[in-house]
């Protein structure tokens, strides 16, 4: 009997064990990923986390955004906490953490500029794990030049009047910065750049410019401020404006205007083109509609003098459109944000990096084509095969290579014109004589880095598993084992039992 009593114990307390650790569900990793590296103060940034759980799924996790240390630096006066404004208060999510990772962002800022190191904590009834420590700079938005072009305009009833506004970034890295153009009563925004942004990125070491046509559309007879915000900066630059003294109403459009270089207006039956103006960063261009008619083809004309290795953008509206702008810039390298090389293929070299940005919607064309040229003194050097170059965009996180043609020849330049469905980063690729063709068709997404020389993206900071974490079928495979062993102990026991009573009976009869 004390046998049997010994035997059961054994069996049960297996059977607690086993229970134990199949709750020994935990999260056993946090990453994390920032929007941005570098931003102005008043400036939102996006940190994603993906905490990721092992033995099951964790629910009742708290996941929050924790400031470690934030240091002031330079002009700035000390450190602040994190502003939180996505997840709203109190600021944290309570999720259930799965095995296949579970994925939240935190929107946030600060009030003085320096360097602030954060981290993701997530919380639950077992314990808790935080990602590894990451940083964000914030600088003051007055490090950067901000001016008004011109700085005063005069304007009657119904005149239009333009403004540009130059953001000039000296600093060695590139930065992050939402802006507000604020008008007063009686001015509105006719055409031109978006009012506020949350978030454009000035190139360290240019200046990027905005544009707008305002317009006095309200009686005013003294004079109005125009101002512009960036980051949390108020009033960063004002234009002051001056309306007419008796309301009578404009005739034509106010004299006061700003030019960034040359370009070219008017159009044909078949064609619109734009006007374009050189900006103040190298190698970059606007081009500007007022308007462009539904089925009409509208033409950018790039200067020559403007290295950006395109000649001319043409593009086919599929809807009437209005105040259409397109900018194009050239790029030293591909942006930070690209990780992946426009080819796997070593043979294959890029010409140029192109940046075409817009404020067209790509169901708003119907059809586009890109025309460039490549000196042949870059294919000789590069010993590239001419009938082997091709435009590459890149779109939904991977290059495609577009459909090429050879359009003309030169003693000095060979001419491409390539169809592309919309406009995003491009690069003009060639390969070398005699190479094998690439692996891969059409499209295909690479997966290394690229020759850009730009900053790699941030790794994701995370955590090693803990060792009590436990796999859900290992689990499950033990709690069996144990039932088999258990089942096979008591039928041993029985079995000798009853073997030793049919073995006292035989001797007994025996004798």
């Amino acid at each position: 009997m004390n046998k049997n009593i010994f035997l059961v114990g054994i069996v049960f307390a297996l059977f607690l064990s086993s229970i134990a650790m199949a709750q020994s569900s935990s999260v056993s990793s946090v990453t994390t990923t920032s929007s941005v590296t570098t931003a102005t103060t008043g400036t939102s940034v996006v940190v994603t986390t993906t905490a990721t759980a092992s033995g099951g799924d964790v629910s009742n996790t708290q996941l929050q955004l924790v400031k470690v240390s934030g240091n002031g630096s330079g002009s700035c006066t000390g450190s602040s906490d994190l502003s939180v404004s996505d997840p709203g208060s109190p600021y944290t999510y309570t999720t259930t953490v799965s095995t296949s990772g579970t994925t939240k962002s935190f929107t946030f800022t600060v009030g003085n500029c320096g360097v602030y190191t954060y981290r993701v904590t997530a919380t639950w009834s077992g314990g808790s794990r935080s990602s590894s420590d990451a940083t964000v700079e914030f600088i003051d938005p007055t490090s950067m030049t901000v001016t008004a072009r011109p700085s005063t305009a005069q304007a009657n009833l119904t005149q239009i009047f333009n403004l540009s506004i130059d953001i000039q970034n000296s600093q060695s890295s590139n930065i992050t910065t939402s802006y507000s153009l604020n008008t007063s009563g009686g001015i509105i925004r006719n055409s031109g750049d978006d009012e506020s942004s949350t978030g454009i990125t000035i190139i360290a070491g240019t200046t990027q410019t905005l544009s707008w046509v305002l317009k006095h559309n309200s009686c005013f007879t003294s004079t109005k401020t125009v101002t512009f915000d960036l980051g949390d900066k108020a009033s960063a630059t004002t234009m002051t404006v001056t309306g007419n003294s008796s309301c009578a109403t404009g005739s034509s459009s106010s004299s006061t205007s700003t030019s960034s270089g040359g370009g070219g207006g008017g159009s044909t039956s078949t064609q619109v083109k734009a006007i374009v103006a050189k900006q103040a960063a190298p190698n970059t261009i606007k081009a500007t509609f007022s308007a462009i008619a539904k089925d009409k083809e509208a033409v950018v004309e790039v200067p020559s003098d403007v290295d950006t290795g395109l000649t001319k953008i043409l593009f086919t509206a599929a809807k009437a459109l209005t105040s259409a702008q397109i900018t194009v810039a050239k790029l030293d390298s591909a942006p930070a944000s690209i990780s992946a090389p426009v080819s796997a293929e070593p043979s294959v070299k890029v010409y140029k990096y192109i940046e075409i940005s817009h404020n067209i919607a790509e169901p708003e064309i119907a059809a586009a084509t890109i025309q460039f040229d490549i000196d042949k003194s870059w294919l000789d050097a590069n010993n590239i095969d001419p009938a082997k170059v091709v435009l590459n965009r890149y779109s939904s996180d991977k290059w495609t290579k577009l459909i090429t043609s050879k359009t003309a020849e030169s003693s000095t330049k060979v001419s491409y014109s390539a169809a592309t469905p919309g406009f995003s980063v491009f690069a003009i690729s060639g390969e070398e004589k005699g190479a094998a063709a690439a692996t891969g068709g059409e499209g295909q997404q690479t997966t290394e880095g690229g020759p850009s020389g730009g900053t790699p993206e941030q790794p994701a900071a995370t955590t090693q598993t803990p060792l009590g974490a436990v796999d859900t079928s290992l689990l499950i495979g033990v709690v069996i084992l144990i039932v088999i062993i258990a089942a096979g102990l008591v039928m041993m026991r029985k079995k000798s039992s009853r073997s030793g009573r049919q073995s006292g009976y035989y001797v007994a009869r025996k004798k």
